[in-house]
């Protein structure tokens, strides 16, 4: 049986929701030296809920694609080499939150169900916009000490050489700037390319999009790699600790 989640009514789907649109609304201005009240964030929270509502969320049932999209994102998912020392761009915000936790470094918890049929979407608009380009995803790879390597794997190079990320979000109304950890990603590209800016394009439903140019900040790098060699150490001492 399916495992997307579906709503019997617009009650129920805000109710679940809210929370999710409000900590991203939280994230999202966690770096602003003037955020907003929470007051102004839960109110707005509560617009995007009610517009993501209103413009569509059914899933009937279609099996077999969902079972496809699901295999084909948990093999996206475990693609990455898990080797201590070896890290990845589109991680590194989840390195330095912790979200993936260093003792869970080599084994980091599967997705739910709910960020599974986000990650569904965003494979689709990933693998579709690469193969109009005809587009072969690379890696390319900054060596930060001897025993640690950043992976980047940029989205999309266009022939004159701009350098392309790209994220699919519900609701591209709730960004007026990119999150840190979509900031951290592009720094990476920039440094591992040697480009001095870069776009993101955020897609949402019916492949609407908004651009965001992207400016290479040598501040920014030098504390991604601070803090990056931070973790590696919590990783390394972890695993240690194991044997």
């Amino acid at each position: 049986m399916s495992q997307i989640k579906k709503y019997i009514n617009k009650e129920d789907f805000v109710r679940d929701r809210l929370s999710m649109h409000f900590g991203s609304l939280t994230n999202l201005y966690s770096g602003s030296p003037n955020p907003p009240h929470p007051d102004e964030l839960f109110k707005k929270a509560i617009e995007i809920t009610e517009k993501v509502w209103e413009a569509g969320y059914q899933f009937d049932e279609f099996e077999e694609l969902e079972d496809i999209l699901k295999k084909k994102t948990f093999e996206e998912y475990n693609l990455h080499e898990r080797t201590i020392g070896r890290y990845y761009a589109s991680e590194l915000y989840d390195y330095f939150t912790e979200k993936i936790k260093p003792e869970e470094f080599l084994n980091p918890p599967l997705p739910d169900d709910d960020e599974l049929r986000r990650m569904y979407w965003g494979t689709l608009v990933h693998e579709g916009i690469q193969k109009l380009f005809d587009y072969e995803e690379l890696t390319y790879e900054i060596p930060i000490e001897d025993d640690i390597v950043l992976a980047c794997k940029p989205d999309l190079i266009l022939p004159d050489g701009t350098v392309i990320e790209i994220k699919t979000k519900e609701n591209i109304s709730l960004y007026d700037k990119i999150p840190v950890s979509w900031e951290y990603q592009c720094q990476a590209y920039m440094q591992a390319l040697n480009k001095k800016e870069m776009k993101l394009y955020l897609f949402g439903w019916g492949l609407s999009r908004k651009l965001f140019i992207v400016k290479r900040d040598e501040k920014i790098w030098e504390n991604i790699v601070k803090r990056l060699k931070f973790y590696h150490q919590k990783v390394v001492l972890a695993y240690r600790q194991r044997e």
